[in-house]
C-alpha cells in the first residue's frame, strides 16, 4: 500500500480545516470590539474560508526564504550617529505618555460611547492596530517610547539604589506570561463585549499597568519585559520582519534579561540600552531574516511565543562549536542590574551569533 506524501495530506489537512471553519462562521460577523457594525459577505463563506486557508498555506513558502540570516558583510552601515541628533526617543516616549493620560482620562470620565471616546479609539483603533504595523514595517520603537517600560526602569535604578534585590525569574515560565496575556488580550478584543465599554477598557488598563509595575519590581524591569509583557513581547516579535535593525557595536556588560544569543545583542533593546552612546547601531537589513533566529528567553520559549518552532541546523551546529557561561561575582554593582554576574567565553569561541547563554538564573 502507497503513503500519502506529507506535502499532499498538509494540504488536505489545509482544506478540511477550512471547510470546518467554513461551516463555524456565521453569515455575519462583528467587527471586533467596535460595536454597532456587522460584515454581511456578499459571497457564500465557504468561499471565504477556503481562500483564508489558501493563503495561510502558501505563507509557508515565503517563510522558508525569511528564515536564513543575511551572509556577512550584507547589512552595513550605522544609522543612529544621524537618528540621534533627532532625539526620537524622548519625543515617542513623552508623545505616548499624553495619549495615555488622555485615554484612561476619557475612559474613566468622558462620554460612554464607543466611537464618542479617546480610551477606545486610541487603544483598540489606534495603538493595538498600529503596533503591529509599525513595529514590522519600520522597528522595534515601542521599546523607547512605551511609558511603561520607562516606568518600570525608573523603578528599577529607585529599588537598586535603596540595596533592594530582585527574585529569580522562574526559568520553567519562559514566555508564557506573555502567552496568555495575548490570549486574553485578543479575546477581549474579539468576544468579550464590555471591553468596549470605555470605563471598562480603562479600568483594565489601570489594572494591567500596576500589575506590570509589581511584576517588573519582583523580577527585574529587563527580565520582565522580555517574558510577560504583552505589547513588549508584540512589538519585538513583529519587529523581527522590520526592515530596521537594532545592534550592539562592543557589549558594555551581561545582557541584564538574559536572552541574547549573539555578541552583536541584535534586536535586544535592553542591551542597546545599556550599551554608551558610541556603541549602539541602527541598520538596514533585508526584511524578514531574524525570523529564524530565536532569542534564548527560558526553557519554554521556543513552545510558546516563537515565531520558529525549531533551531535550524546551523543554528544547532554553532551552538555546539561555542558557549556563552555566566558565574556570580560581588564584583558587578552596574546599577539597575536584576542580578549581578560576569560574562566569559571560550577562547575558541568567536562571536558565534547563536550560541546560546546558560544563565544560572534566568
Amino acid at each position: 500500500m502507497t503513503r500519502t506524501p506529507p506535502t499532499r495530506r498538509r494540504f488536505r489537512l489545509a482544506l478540511a480545516a477550512a471547510a470546518l471553519a467554513a461551516l463555524a462562521v456565521p453569515g455575519s460577523a462583528s467587527a471586533h470590539a467596535v460595536p454597532g457594525i456587522d460584515y454581511r459577505f456578499p459571497l457564500p463563506v465557504w468561499l471565504f474560508a477556503l481562500a483564508a486557508g489558501i493563503a495561510v498555506l502558501g505563507s509557508a513558502a515565503a517563510a522558508a526564504f525569511a528564515t536564513a540570516r543575511p551572509e556577512a558583510g550584507t547589512a552595513r552601515g550605522n544609522l543612529y550617529p544621524w537618528v540621534r541628533r533627532l532625539r526620537l526617543g524622548a519625543a515617542g516616549l513623552a508623545l505616548a505618555s499624553v495619549l495615555l493620560v488622555i485615554a484612561l482620562a476619557g475612559g474613566l470620565f468622558g462620554a460612554q460611547e464607543f466611537f464618542e471616546n479617546p480610551a477606545t479609539i486610541l487603544i483598540w483603533v489606534d495603538f493595538w492596530v498600529g503596533l503591529g504595523i509599525v513595529s514590522a514595517l519600520v522597528g522595534n520603537v515601542w521599546d523607547f517610547m512605551s511609558p511603561l517600560s520607562a516606568a518600570g526602569r525608573f523603578l528599577e535604578r529607585r529599588f537598586s539604589a535603596l540595596g533592594l534585590t530582585v527574585l529569580p525569574y522562574p526559568s520553567w515560565l519562559g514566555l508564557r506570561p506573555a502567552t496568555i496575556l495575548v490570549l486574553v488580550w485578543s479575546w477581549m478584543e474579539l468576544v468579550w463585549d464590555p471591553a468596549r465599554e470605555p470605563r471598562t477598557l480603562a479600568a483594565i488598563a489601570i489594572a494591567y499597568v500596576l500589575l506590570q509595575l509589581v511584576a517588573m519590581a519582583a523580577f527585574g524591569t529587563e527580565t520582565w519585559l522580555a517574558r510577560g509583557e504583552l505589547f513588549t513581547a508584540v512589538a519585538r516579535s513583529f519587529a523581527r520582519f522590520a526592515p530596521l535593525e537594532l545592534y550592539v557595536v562592543e557589549p558594555a556588560a551581561p545582557c541584564r534579561a538574559g536572552r541574547c544569543v549573539e555578541e552583536e545583542r541584535i534586536g535586544c533593546a535592553d542591551c542597546w540600552l545599556d550599551a554608551p552612546p558610541e556603541g549602539r547601531g541602527l541598520r538596514l537589513r533585508p526584511t524578514g531574516p531574524a525570523c529564524g533566529v530565536s532569542p534564548h528567553s527560558g526553557r519554554a520559549a521556543a513552545r510558546s511565543f516563537s515565531l520558529s518552532s525549531r533551531p535550524s541546523s546551523t543554528t544547532a551546529s554553532r551552538r555546539r562549536r561555542g558557549t556563552q557561561t555566566w558565574r556570580p561575582s560581588s564584583s558587578d554593582t552596574r546599577p539597575g542590574s536584576p542580578r549581578t554576574a560576569t560574562f566569559s567565553r571560550p577562547s575558541s569561541w568567536r562571536g558565534s551569533p547563536s550560541a546560546s547563554p546558560s544563565p544560572s538564573s534566568p
